[in-house]
């Protein structure tokens, strides 16, 4: 089965579980199946947004389940975290009740007794494609094993990766990114290794304010852009510390969707109950671990150097803990420093 087909039967299981839902539940009561799309933007309230009152919303949010672009994933919970990496890259965790909001990430209400905490970046498997089609790496396999061949942190560079802007945790929407160490000596696949590494760091500052410590979880990684690149499931794991499960399911989203379908109709008691199918499992290394801090403390210094000189940034958050039902999400703008983006 071709992918579009994969996903269009995917799409078709979703719809009849969500009319069977429906009809399960007419005679109990009011069954509403609601989509909210992008709904991290300002424009679109479905958590409380301080400007655009939406109190109904806000209500179903509340005591329904909640579908949104790939925060379905069932395997999230407190000791597995969900890694999610494509075009861009996604992480967080399933707590009960309403815990705080470490400043830079967002909420999301999945149901009346839990909240997915998470963060969400602009760069990904967007860099990764932008470096092979600038710098003509036409061929997967031979890149792979040049990239595989490259020790941790070994290539001299430090890397911005933000070509699309910064989202979480700095929202510094407006910034390029930025290389830095670049010499005669530096060859392309040191580039792209000091990408893919760099991107990791991004979703490792992510992992620290989720309070993910090494050793004590594990990431439930899925998305095209680490199910083709092994090297870069690899270095993930060595620079948060963690082991990652690779999931081998083709399609985690609609996957999830399903299961919180069936969870609403009572043929399962909870997600776990039908697990998924596991793939290849990356063990970190604690020597790589100990060398990528190293790297990560430079990768933050030269952003405190170009993004967070006094008087920069145009607005900056008031440092604060928020619930996850109020929905606030603040995106601080910055004025662009000299660097790389998308169109460069």
């Amino acid at each position: 089965m071709n992918a579009f087909a994969s996903r269009l039967s995917s799409l078709a299981l979703t719809l009849l579980l969500g009319v069977a839902a429906s009809a399960v539940h007419a005679a109990d009561k009011l069954n509403v199946l609601f989509i909210a799309v992008d709904d991290m933007n300002a424009d679109l309230a479905c958590y409380g947004n301080p400007v655009v009152k939406s109190p109904n919303l806000d209500r179903l949010a509340a005591t329904g389940a909640r579908f949104a672009n790939h925060y379905v994933m069932p395997q999230c919970t407190p000791t597995r975290a969900a890694l999610t990496l494509g075009t861009t890259a996604a992480l967080r965790v399933m707590q009960a009740g309403s815990p705080p909001v470490p400043r830079g990430l967002w909420a999301y209400r999945v149901d009346a007794a839990h909240a997915l905490i998470g963060g969400a970046t602009s760069e990904g498997g967007n860099v990764f494609q932008w470096l092979r089609t600038t710098l003509k790496l036409h061929d997967p396999a031979t890149l792979e094993a040049e990239l595989a061949a490259l020790a941790p942190d070994s290539h001299g560079l430090t890397m911005l990766p933000f070509l699309a802007g910064e989202r979480s945790p700095g929202w510094a929407g407006d910034v390029p990114a930025t290389i830095h160490g670049l010499t005669m000596a530096t060859r392309p696949a040191d580039i792209v290794r000091a990408s893919l590494e760099a991107v990791a760091y991004r979703c490792a500052l992510i992992a620290e304010l989720l309070g993910i410590h090494v050793g004590e979880q594990q990431l439930i990684a899925s998305g095209g852009a680490l199910r083709n690149t092994p090297t870069w499931c690899q270095i993930l794991a060595d620079v948060i510390g963690v082991p990652l499960v690779l999931s081998a399911e083709p399609e985690a989203t609609s996957r999830g969707s399903a299961l919180l379908a069936l969870k609403a109709l009572g043929v399962i008691d909870n997600l776990d109950a039908l697990p998924a199918a596991a793939g290849v499992i990356f063990e970190p290394s604690l020597t790589n671990f100990a060398r990528y801090r190293e790297a990560i403390a430079r990768q933050k210094a030269l952003y405190g150097k170009l993004i967070e000189p006094a008087g920069f940034l145009r607005a900056v958050a008031p440092a604060r803990a928020t619930q996850p039902e109020k929905g606030d999400v603040i995106e601080p703008r910055c004025e662009a420093v000299l660097g790389l983006d998308s169109g460069t």
